[in-house]
Parts: C-alpha cells; sequence; structure tokens
C-alpha cells in the first residue's frame, strides 16, 4: 500500500479529531425545564376580589406578565448579534493561538511527541491551552464588554417588561377600587399616580429609559407603571448586569475544560472500525497542540460558547424574573394601601352607605380631597348629624361649596355655620373666608347680602374687622360714607369707640354731605374727637348753621401750648363768634377752660383792653378822616331871585 504524504496524513489526522470532536460536544445537555405557557390574563376578576387576597392576585398577575414576556425574549439572537458585531471568532482564534505558542514554548520537546500519544498528557495540554486563552485577562476584558453589551439589550427588555407587569398590576387595583367601591376613586388613583409622574420627570435623578418607555408604550395604564418600573426596574437592570459580567466568562471556562476532560485528545491509537490507525509524527515536533489548536478554532466551540452564554443570562433571568415580579406586585399594593389610608372613610361609607355612594359616583375626581375633608369635618365635630345631612341633601349643598369654605367648618365646627354664611353671601363665600370676616362675626349679624358686600368691598381685614366691631345701625352709618372715607376712618388713629362715637352721634344724624365734611375733619385732625365726644358739642355742632365753619373752629389751635398760645387763641376765636358764624356755645366749649383759670384772665383782660383800645382808636381815627361838604345858597342871589 503507497504510505500517504504528510498534507494527506495531516488532513486525515484533523478531520478525525474533528469528527470525534464534534460528536462529543454535540452531546445533549441537560434539558431546562419548561413550563407551561400562562394564559393570557383578564382584569375581570379583580373587581370581585376578597381584599384579603388582592396581594395574592397581584402577585400571580406580575408573575403571569413577567413569565410571558421572558418567554418571548430572543436572549440567543442577543448574544449572537454582539457576538458578531464585536468579532468574537477572531478575538477567540488569536486568544487560542496566543496560548499555544505560550504552550509550546513552556513545553519540552519530548513532551510534546509524547502528547501525541498519551491521552492524559494531550488532556494536560489542552487544559493549560484552554486556561491560558479563555482565562486570560485579555480575553476575560473582551468577554465583559461582550456581556455588558448584552446585558444592556436585556435591561431594556426587562423594562419594558417591568412596565407592562406593573401596568397589570395597577389596573387590577383600579379595577379592585371600581368594581368594590367606585369609579371616582379609580379616577382619583390614576391622578395620584399620573401627578408622581411628573415629579419624576422633572426629578434629574429619574432613569431616562423608564420615561423614553412611557413615550413609546403610553398606552401601559397611562404610563403609570413607570412611576413602579422606574425604581424595581433600575435595580434589577444593576444586578443582572453584575451578574452577567462576573459570572459569564467563568462559566464557558469551567465547561471549555470539562469538554476537554470528556473529549479528550486524538493520540496514535485510535480504532476504527477494528484498525488501527497510525498517525504519523514524523514531521511534526508540536505533538497535540496542532489538533487542540484546531479543535478550539473550530466554528462548533465558538458557537456553543455563545450558547452558553445566552444559557447562563437566560438562567440569570429565571433566578430574578420572580423577584421582579414579586417587587412589583408588592409596590402596586403599596399605593393601594397608601390610597386606603388617604380615603379611609370614604372607602368604608362607599360599602356601607348607598346614599354616599350615590353621592361619591357623581363627585368629579378633582372634588374627591374635598368630598372627604367634607367626612372628616362632619365625623369629627358632629358625628352624629351625617347620616341627617346625607338624606336631606345638606351634604350635597356643602360638598358645591369651594374646598376654601370648609374653613369655616374648621373654625366654628358647624354645618349649620357653614350653610349660613353660604346661603348669605352666595358668591361672595370666597371673599368671606379671604378677609377672615367669619372669625368676627356671624351670618346673622348681616341684614342682606347688600350689607355684606358693602364691608367686603373695605377689601382689607383690619378695616373689616373694626367695622364688625360696631353695632349694625352704626355700621350702616360708618358705610355710608365713601368707600375711601370708611376705609380711611376704619385704617385711622380712632379706636373702636370713638369710631362708635362717630357714627352713632353724627353721621346718623347728618346729610351724607356733611357726614363727609365731618369725617374728613376727624380724618385730618384726629384730636378733634375729644372735643366731639362732649354731648354739648354734639349739640352745638348739629344745630349749626355753618359746619364747615364750626368744625374749622373747633380744631383750629387745638395744638397750642396753654400759655401764652391758648390766651391768643381766645382772642382770635372772638372773631367768628362776634361775625355770627359760630355760637357763643361753642366758644366756651373750646375756651372755656382757658377762660376760667385764674392765671390766664389777667392776659386775656389784658388782651381784651388793649383789643378794645385798638378799635377805639381804629374808630376815632375813622372818624377824623370824614369830610363833610355842605352847600348853603347865597343870599343875594336868592334877593335877586326875588326881585
Amino acid at each position: 500500500m503507497q504510505k500517504p504524504n504528510q498534507k494527506q496524513r495531516y488532513s486525515l489526522t484533523v478531520s478525525f479529531f474533528i469528527s470525534m470532536l464534534i460528536l462529543s460536544l454535540s452531546l445533549p445537555s441537560a434539558a431546562r425545564a419548561q413550563s407551561t405557557a400562562p394564559g393570557s390574563y383578564t382584569f375581570e376578576e379583580c373587581d370581585q376580589v376578597d381584599e384579603a387576597s388582592l396581594r395574592d392576585e397581584l402577585n400571580r398577575i406580575t408573575q403571569t406578565v413577567a413569565a410571558d414576556e421572558q418567554g418571548r425574549l430572543d436572549v440567543a439572537g442577543i448574544v449572537s448579534r454582539h457576538w458578531r458585531d464585536m468579532g468574537m471568532d477572531s478575538r477567540v482564534d488569536n486568544a487560542v493561538n496566543e496560548a499555544i505558542e505560550l504552550v509550546g514554548s513552556d513545553t519540552s520537546f519530548w513532551e510534546l511527541i509524547w502528547s501525541a500519544w498519551s491521552p492524559p498528557k494531550a488532556e494536560e495540554l489542552a487544559t493549560k491551552v484552554a486556561e491560558e486563552a479563555f482565562g486570560s485577562d485579555g480575553f476575560a476584558s473582551r468577554f465583559d464588554e461582550l456581556s455588558t453589551l448584552v446585558a444592556d439589550d436585556i435591561v431594556e427588555e426587562i423594562r419594558l417588561v417591568t412596565a407592562k407587569s406593573a401596568s397589570s398590576a395597577l389596573i387590577c387595583v383600579q379595577e379592585f377600587i371600581g368594581g368594590r367601591f367606585s369609579k371616582t376613586l379609580t379616577a382619583e388613583l390614576n391622578r395620584q399616580i399620573e401627578a408622581d409622574l411628573e415629579l419624576l420627570k422633572l426629578d434629574p435623578d429619574t432613569d431616562q429609559s423608564f420615561l423614553d418607555i412611557l413615550e413609546i408604550h403610553s398606552n401601559l395604564a397611562g404610563g403609570v407603571a413607570v412611576v413602579i418600573g422606574s425604581t424595581i426596574g433600575a435595580a434589577l437592570a444593576k444586578r443582572l448586569a453584575s451578574v452577567f459580567t462576573k459570572n459569564i466568562i467563568g462559566r464557558i471556562l469551567s465547561r471549555i475544560l470539562v469538554r476537554v476532560a470528556a473529549v479528550g485528545i486524538p493520540f496514535v491509537g485510535w480504532i476504527v472500525g477494528g484498525a488501527l490507525v497510525v498517525i504519523d509524527l514524523y514531521n511534526s515536533t508540536d505533538g497535540a497542540l496542532p489538533f487542540i489548536q484546531d479543535s478550539f478554532q473550530e466554528d462548533t466551540v465558538k458557537t456553543e460558547m455563545q450558547e452558553w452564554m445566552a444559557e447562563a443570562v437566560g438562567e440569570g433571568l429565571r433566578l430574578e424574573m420572580p423577584t421582579l415580579a414579586r417587587n412589583v406586585a408588592d409596590s402596586a399594593f403599596s399605593q393601594w394601601q397608601e390610597f386606603r389610608r388617604k380615603f379611609a372613610r370614604v372607602l368604608a361609607l362607599s360599602e356601607t352607605n348607598p346614599r354616599f355612594k350615590q353621592i361619591l359616583d357623581f363627585t368629579e375626581v378633582d372634588q374627591l380631597a374635598k368630598l372627604s375633608e367634607l367626612v372628616a369635618l362632619v365625623e369629627e365635630y358632629e358625628p352624629d348629624r351625617l347620616e341627617d345631612l346625607l338624606n336631606s341633601g345638606q351634604f350635597e349643598f356643602m360638598q358645591t361649596l369651594p374646598e376654601e369654605a370648609l374653613e369655616i367648618f374648621r373654625h366654628s365646627g358647624s354645618s349649620e355655620t357653614l350653610m349660613g354664611w353660604a346661603e348669605l353671601a352666595s358668591d361672595l363665600i370666597l371673599n368671606v373666608v379671604q378677609h377672615q370676616l367669619y372669625l368676627v362675626s356671624e351670618a346673622a349679624d348681616f341684614v342682606d347680602r347688600d350689607e355684606l358686600e358693602t364691608v367686603l368691598m373695605l377689601e382689607d381685614e383690619t378695616a373689616i374687622r373694626k367695622s364688625m366691631s360696631l353695632n349694625s345701625e352704626e355700621r350702616e352709618a360708618l358705610l355710608a360714607l365713601t368707600l375711601e372715607s370708611a376705609r380711611s376712618l376704619l385704617l385711622g388713629e380712632l379706636d373702636t369707640s370713638q369710631l362708635s362715637l362717630i357714627a352713632a352721634r353724627y353721621l346718623k344724624a347728618l346729610s351724607p354731605q356733611d357726614a363727609e365734611i365731618l369725617a374728613n375733619f376727624v380724618l385730618n385732625n384726629p384730636a378733634l374727637i375729644s372735643l366731639l365726644e362732649s354731648e354739648t358739642v354734639q349739640n352745638a355742632v348739629l344745630q349749626s348753621q355753618n359746619l364747615q365753619a364750626a368744625l374749622s373752629f373747633l380744631s383750629e389751635g387745638m395744638n397750642r401750648e396753654q400759655w401764652p398760645g391758648r390766651v391768643f387763641q381766645v382772642l382770635e376765636d372772638l372773631g367768628p363768634v362776634l361775625s355770627g358764624d359760630v355760637s357763643w356755645l361753642l366758644f366756651w366749649v373750646k375756651n372755656g377752660s382757658t377762660i376760667s383759670n385764674p392765671r390766664n384772665l389777667l392776659p386775656i383782660l389784658g388782651g381784651l383792653l388793649l383789643l378794645f383800645l385798638t378799635l377805639k382808636i381804629a374808630w376815632g381815627r375813622r372818624r377824623t378822616e370824614v369830610s363833610v361838604t355842605v352847600n348853603v345858597p347865597d343870599h343875594r342871589e336868592a334877593d335877586r331871585e326875588r326881585e
């Protein structure tokens, strides 16, 4: 038989080894347990579920969704795509080449020769090559990079799974609330979660990827899943990425070493079909290394590496997904618990009181907080009246009021007080609350809405409070002034008793025009009030023919000192009296104390004497200066006329 040449011998040997390696690598791996795919879930039973079973029901839903979505994940496809994009085939080849060169240089000539004849020696060299090739830091870093890319893609898918499972759980909670309590409460839950979502959007720490999911999958219960998924999904993603990058390369290396031990390396004594195949290693001094090199660089090995990686990723997901689903269910249940704490009495009443349930069903979602607050107020201050208020329609009436109006209820502890104000004020109820009018008065203090409106026109809390310290007639007289005058008096230096005096004794008795005159004098001369308190002055002022002159008379010189200013004022005040503009009564009221003071008597008399002398001199001078011309007829002319 013709001896085969070197090329033929080498091809035969390599082909034989490859066929044996492929046969060993194709041995079936342990079958993974396959669960029956759960059927699609409907939420029809959530509205009937018992509250004690809600948490378990939510967990069942999230586990179902998570299992369904995990089954749809193409992990192998993700691994294959990134393997190809990174050129991992050539990276494997390079790593093996470098390992072969290193192991060959560290192995003696005879050990290399012996490795071709000794399976244990060949296995020893193969193990060294595998450890050098796939256990090196360089190759590990390439696999870490690959693992990170795979993890990122898986995480993106997991984010959507998290969002879907959270959405499903929240839909169940919504159905539970709507079926057991009221659709209004379902809408309120949505509103709260959407409000939380808006806060998440503004939070710079929020994972942007979840916001991207919200934009792409806006149908996921209105994006409410993002609220839950942003925390749970992010934590899972971080954990998975860590598991992938740390464990996969170690798993691949161990799998390769197992394959080396199980398959072995071809040696000279292979028996094929009863015939001994002798491998001619005449021109080969590398022993089993070329066969080891070809074995590790085969496509089947690279394919299995990808399969092992996908298997490791899948196993990590199988371990983590139930935890993720349970966390999502717990978070959704927490949403319900928080909702129950906030609306505990509303929920309880909706189950036990048909009338309240009817009111609740027709309540707009933006009015729910007010409804809850109203329930709390009634039960705090008038717990025995809730049933009557509901049946009489008064509860509904109070519910129609602005939420701010409930402050009247909080202050008074009386629903009757609140309704009294509401019936009087009507659309002015917010003004009543804004200016805290309810703190200083009752609705019964006003004759009608017009009077209330007049008080509120003051638009100042201090002025309003002062006005309410007056009785109805005094307040009416004061507010009959122009708005500016009334507000100025109320905000001026006069205290309540002085305001009461002005309103009761003067403003009520004067015409509108004269009332304005008096108000202006009081505003400009606050000290005038000390004189106006006198009943004598009151009579004199009210009977005065010239009110402005009388008030001017009283106001002038009030700040002068007793001596000598007051003395000179007495003398000056004689003028209006002598002219008849002011009565002697007002003169005495203003100056009586000064005149009756003995200390001032002599100066006053002296002043009067001086005044008298001054007037006399002026009168005498006037008489001297008067010239009178008398025309006497001439008697001669008279005689001529007679002639």
